[in-house]
């Protein structure tokens, strides 16, 4: 067998997936603040510079890339620059009157015109006769570029034994590019005509390495202008005559006999290193190919071996009379194929012509060195593509928090590894980028940032040499950090409620608390969905609410107010019905009384007049009964008769 197993591939894209993950839309690394008047000034940078290098350009691919060296080659390199370049086009038109030429001119240059792009134009010809115009249309483009390198074309000083590059005394950059890229790049023509043409198949081992398929590559250029070039951009540090060391950028051909195409004063080195797993005081790293390369070797001897097994048993060695049977059919290879046996030589069983010989299964062993060598693999390159298997992902054996753990050990090495090229590629990246814009941009910058346009014009920025850098985390861990902040957001709505507002916690704290929580969840720009309580619109509405609440309070009040006016009348009305009615009852009762009291009296006053008006009987001597003239009628009479 000729297979080869990819153990190494595997793990490195395992790998990759996973430590990449952090880099979609989000803020991976955030400058340092130096006081607490600082702080928005630093989050406002991160953003810029977060937009240049991974929204205006394809920065994830290039840091992907470089990545991806590390894994393989131990150290990977990205060039964080500004790049100027200079282009001419000749523009044509016909049936051009003589006045409208200026206007002409004015059309080309907004039409070749763009944002942070000079572009002049010069006539260049103008035919009266046939009207035909032509012109030069220069533009000068000022981009700011972030490239992952091939780390074989950086050159470091030998000794050099720091994993970054401030302060190397050397360290140079080679360039195989088109005369033209050269041209547009400022350096002079007649030097870059002088530059000998590059002959790419002096280095065919390196071509057939980048090139693993042999790509077929045309070997001559349409045009001599296009025809490729070496030359080597260094960085050194340079007596400035006064025993002092100055940085410079010096620009030179290759080969023996060197051109300088540029010598000009640097304000620092533009490339960025990185490393996966570091090699103490040593600039070369460790890859994950070092690693890995002898468990490689010995999966794939297994691996044949397996297959070469398989073949043997399932297609036994024979041995056969010569000239008795067809050795083109037993060499055929064919399965179950006929072997025909030569029946004249008197054989009458065909078994005694060929014979098979047995060759011992040795299947189950290699499969046990192959689990073996997977553990191994684990053990040297990270437990990813183990994580990736369907029984890991669907496993019942272990509860949820098990299970967590079990990942979270997993993902040791992983973790290890994106933190270690996050504090050594990502910081730097960052570090070099603040300090490009601020010593080399000129001029305003316009992003968006949430759901306001900001400008930020970085000449004007104070430098930065701290980076908090918060790629750091695989997926578990980002899954537990999200779970930690969910519950510590529920805790301060909890605290608020109970009356611990301003005291334990307060908006501010919520806010970041939220976008901790959507960051470490993948969610880009998280200030487009939340307002900031610091902003002047947060300021306002809470201003206005204020307003609000108090006139609601004041509201409240007066109907308050009112109610208890209100219950107080009806408490009055239901006390002076309460008095009325007791007054009325007593003096019911009192009348009642005196009324009773009245008939009581009448009662007896008629008996007492019934008694004086009822006449005396007398008996007399005879016994006759007589009238007594004690009543007022008789004594009326009586009067009367007396007078």
């Amino acid at each position: 067998s000729e297979i080869v197993t990819g153990d190494l591939s595997s793990m490195v894209e395992g790998n990759l997936a996973q430590m990449t993950a952090p880099l979609s839309e989000k803020r991976i690394a955030e400058y340092c603040a130096y006081d607490s008047q600082d702080e928005e000034q630093a989050q406002i940078e991160s953003d810029c510079v977060n937009e240049l290098l991974f929204n205006r350009q394809n920065g994830v691919i290039e840091v992907t890339s470089s990545i991806k060296d590390a894994m393989l080659l131990g150290n990977s390199v990205c060039k964080v620059y500004i790049e100027e370049r200079t282009f001419k086009k000749v523009v044509r038109k016909e049936n051009v009157d003589p006045e409208v030429i200026s206007e002409l001119l004015e059309q080309i240059r907004q039409q070749q015109s763009a944002k942070g792009t000079e572009v002049e134009v010069d006539v260049h010809t103008y035919d009266k006769e046939n009207k035909k115009f032509s012109a030069t249309v220069t533009k000068k483009t000022k981009t700011f570029r972030l490239q992952a390198l091939a780390p074989e074309n950086l050159l470091v000083q030998k000794t050099w034994n720091r994993h970054d590059l401030e302060g190397i005394p050397f360290v140079s950059e080679r360039h195989v590019e088109p005369r033209s890229m050269l041209i547009e790049r400022g350096f002079p023509k007649n030097l870059v005509d002088a530059l000998p043409r590059f002959n790419r198949n002096t280095n065919q081992q390196t071509q057939n390495s980048r090139l693993p398929q042999g790509l077929s590559q045309t070997t001559n250029p349409p045009d001599e202008s296009q025809e490729d070039v070496e030359w080597y951009e260094s960085y050194l540090l340079l007596d400035d005559g006064n025993g002092a060391s100055e940085l410079r950028c010096v620009c030179t051909s290759g080969g023996a006999n060197s051109i300088v195409l540029d010598d000009s004063p640097a304000d620092l080195i533009q490339y960025a290193v990185g490393a996966i797993i570091i090699n103490p005081h040593s600039f070369i790293a460790i890859s994950l190919h070092d690693k890995l390369k002898s468990t490689q070797d010995t999966t794939t001897a297994l691996t044949r071996a397996l297959i070469d097994n398989i073949n043997t048993t399932s297609k036994n060695r024979t041995a056969h009379f010569d000239g008795i049977v067809e050795e083109t059919d037993i060499t055929d290879g064919r399965t179950n194929g006929s072997i025909r046996v030569n029946p004249a030589v008197g054989i009458n069983d065909v078994r005694q012509a060929i014979t098979a010989f047995g060759v011992p299964d040795t299947s189950a062993n290699i499969l046990q060195n192959l689990e073996y060598l997977k553990r191994t693999r684990s053990e040297m390159g990270g437990a990813t593509l183990d994580m990736a298997t369907g029984q890991m992902q669907l496993s019942d054996r272990v509860g949820s928090q098990g299970l967590d753990r079990a990942y979270s050990v997993m993902e040791q090495l992983a973790a290890f590894m994106t933190k270690t090229i996050a504090h050594t590629l990502i910081r730097s990246i960052y570090l070099i980028a603040h300090e490009t814009l601020r010593t080399q941009w000129k001029g305003p910058i316009c992003f968006k940032r949430g759901n306001n346009w900001i400008e930020q014009n970085p000449s004007k920025w104070q430098a930065r040499q701290s980076v908090k850098v918060n790629l750091g985390a695989s997926l578990g861990e980002r899954a537990r950090i999200s779970a930690v902040l969910e519950r510590m957001m529920q805790k301060q709505e909890a605290l608020a409620q109970a009356g611990m507002e301003d005291i334990l916690v307060n908006v501010t704290s919520y806010y970041k608390a939220v976008q901790a929580w959507l960051r470490i969840n993948d969610i880009p720009n998280p200030e487009q969905y939340f307002m900031d309580p610091r902003s002047p619109e947060s300021i306002r509405g809470f201003q206005n609410r204020s307003q609000f609440n108090a006139a609601q309070k004041k509201k409240q009040d007066a109907l308050l107010q009112q109610a208890i006016g209100l219950e107080q009348v009806r408490v009055g009305i239901d006390k002076y019905k309460t008095d009325a009615q007791l007054q009325f009852d007593y003096w019911n009762a009192t009348l009642t009384a005196q009324i009773e009291e009245a008939k009581l009296t009448i009662q007896g006053l008629t008996k007492t007049l019934e008694l004086i008006n009822k006449p005396e009987v007398v008996s007399d001597d005879s016994g006759t009964k007589k009238s007594s003239s004690n009543s007022a009628e008789g004594k009326s009479s009586t009067s009367g008769n007396t007078g």
